[in-house]
């Protein structure tokens, strides 16, 4: 399943009567798990049905206006992630950390927001294979990996 697809999250938009719409067994059955809470992914998969089968069903019930996006706030890397990120970092590779770091948020940032939480282990492993020396290395991405379990990302 397409990831963008399977993290959308949808919620009813009938104001009334369900039963003023003409809809079969499975487009009812899908309208009835849109909680505005579940993702279509975990949809998909509690229904057991085929991910192509669900696209078309949100795509008419989208289409009869039967339901509404929802957008998600995504969290992101706060500022003392970066604040530990940047010094160790620095530790591990000198005065060009800013410049790797730079980079590397750059092309993971969700432009909107920032680094999702989420990604905060990708761009620590991104920033590891950047440092030469492997006792660094391992001690950079330690500090790290323990910075990530304490933020719960």
């Amino acid at each position: 399943m397409d990831p963008k697809f399977s993290s959308m999250v949808f919620e009813s938009a009938v104001k009334g009567e369900i039963g003023q719409f003409s809809l079969d067994g499975r487009m009812l059955t899908v309208l009835m798990q849109l909680d505005g809470k579940k993702d279509l992914g975990t949809i998909c998969e509690s229904l057991g049905m085929p991910s192509d089968i669900l696209k078309k069903i949100i795509t008419l019930l989208y289409k009869k206006k039967l339901i509404k996006r929802i957008q998600k706030a995504i969290p992101v890397i706060d500022g003392e992630f970066f604040d530990v990120l940047r010094t160790q970092l620095s530790k591990a590779v000198g005065p060009i950390a800013e410049i790797l770091i730079e980079d590397e948020v750059e092309s993971i940032t969700d432009p909107q927001n920032g680094v999702p939480t989420k990604r905060a282990a990708e761009l620590v492993e991104r920033l590891a294979r950047q440092v030469p020396r492997p006792e660094n290395k391992i001690l950079f991405q330690k500090v790290m990996i323990d910075m990530i379990r304490s933020k719960g990302y």
